[in-house]
């Protein structure tokens, strides 16, 4: 963890480096098949958990909100293998970033700008054009 002038970090940002940075979970990420599985995981999750929490709210039955809570747990889980393959950087404040994270920070914030500017998705001029 570098720091960068008089920035001192907090508890919360030695233990987030900890723990994004932890070299026990180094095997779930080790290999891009395993990598790949983790996202593939991640986004099958997310949408059985939309369509649970959408079932949840649409049917007067308990059964896709146990669905949806059940779920989340392993949602849960599939994001932190994300996240500690990328050490963290999206989740990690600036300041307890190096240069060379920072700059590839902003090079994935820009990349799933153009991605969601292309699909329509968050794209400002879309939304005013469609009023």
């Amino acid at each position: 963890m570098t720091t960068t002038g008089a920035t001192r970090h907090t508890r919360y940002d030695r233990r987030m480096f900890a723990v994004m940075n932890n070299p026990r979970a180094g095997a779930l990420h080790a290999t891009a098949a395993r990598r790949r599985t983790a996202v593939g995981a991640h986004v099958v999750l997310t949408a059985a958990g939309v369509a649970a929490g959408t079932g949840a709210y649409a049917s007067d039955r308990p059964w896709p909100a146990v669905a949806a809570l059940v779920l989340l747990v392993p949602w849960c889980l599939a994001t932190g293998v994300i996240n500690g393959a990328t050490r963290g950087l999206l989740e990690l404040r600036t300041h307890v970033l190096d240069e060379r994270q920072r700059a590839e920070r902003d090079r994935v914030r820009a990349r799933a700008h153009r991605l969601m500017g292309a699909t329509g998705s968050g794209n400002a001029r879309s939304v005013a054009a469609s009023r």
